[in-house]
């Protein structure tokens, strides 16, 4: 990245073994995976169309990088090389693909630097308007199985969707039936979890939100009602949150009922503060 551009977020990419993606202030994400020199790239937009262009053939449009920095974003699991993007300050969620190709040599021409055959090739990141917030988003999630994803708002809202068409289904089919909560919370969101598990032959598919004003709320995402409303007693916002399902008889399961499957909600402040709770038991484990 540019001279004196700080590192904002690292993520391992799911698809992709001991990859890792480095989104930076400028605007600019790196992109490296074993054997290939890092790849650096960046977002560009059209530049503002002037007056209309002389007679003649028709020219490529001109591009603009943006330079502004990916507040939050997050790999899609099962759809390779797919990300879902939130720049700062903004409402929109961007989807793309990093289109990361290994250059094709013929055997007889061994390639002296293996890390020089791997090239980034453009993509179309596309806006999903059906998932415009109304207010700044300041949290975004998608599930470890890529079927769900989801953000927060400064205004409390809290947004979750189902994933579809992963694979070559493109950005377009990344989204669908989305569902708003205008009144998760009276503060703005700042962290986000999701599970997405089948447990003794029944689905389970949660949302959990935490917000500034150390609220915590759990929505069942398939029945789209609110499960259970809980406030975090830690001094500091929460920063970070969990959902685990737990089997029956595992060490974590409340003593209440070791014979069901249960869920550990576990909770990150940000003075360093952990509490985990049992949703099964509703109470507070430690």
């Amino acid at each position: 990245p540019a001279s004196g551009s700080a590192a904002r977020c690292a993520r391992w990419d799911p698809n992709v073994a001991d990859a890792v993606g480095v989104s930076h202030d400028d605007g600019s994400f790196v992109y490296s995976q074993p054997g290939s020199r890092p790849l650096r790239l960046q977002l560009h937009t059209e530049a503002t169309k002037g007056a209309a262009a002389a007679a003649g053939p028709p020219r490529r449009p001109s591009l603009v990088p943006v330079d502004a920095a990916w507040s939050h974003w997050a790999f899609l699991p099962g759809a390779a090389g797919g990300v879902l993007i939130v720049l700062r300050h903004t409402e929109r969620v961007l989807a793309g693909t990093l289109l990361v190709h290994r250059l094709p040599c013929a055997a007889s021409e061994p390639v002296a630097d293996a890390a020089a055959a791997c090239v980034a090739r453009p993509s179309a990141v596309q806006r999903l308007e059906s998932l415009d917030a109304p207010a700044p988003i300041s949290a975004l999630c998608v599930s470890r199985c890529g079927s769900f994803g989801a953000f927060g708002a400064v205004d409390g809202t809290v947004c979750f969707w189902r994933i579809g068409g992963g694979g070559g289904g493109g950005p377009a089919a990344l989204h669908h039936s989305a569902c708003f909560h205008d009144g998760s919370h009276a503060a703005p969101v700042t962290a986000l979890a999701l599970l997405a598990a089948e447990a003794c032959g029944a689905q389970t598919s949660l949302c959990a939100s935490a917000a500034a004003d150390q609220s915590v709320v759990l929505v069942d995402m398939l029945s789209r009602t609110r499960l259970a409303a809980l406030l975090s007693p830690a001094a500091a916002p929460v920063c970070a949150l969990s959902l685990s399902l737990v089997p029956p008889h595992a060490p974590a399961a409340p003593p209440e009922a070791p014979h069901e499957p249960s869920v550990l909600l576990c909770l990150g402040a940000s003075d360093g503060a952990v509490e985990a709770w049992s949703l099964c038991a509703g109470r507070e484990a430690g």
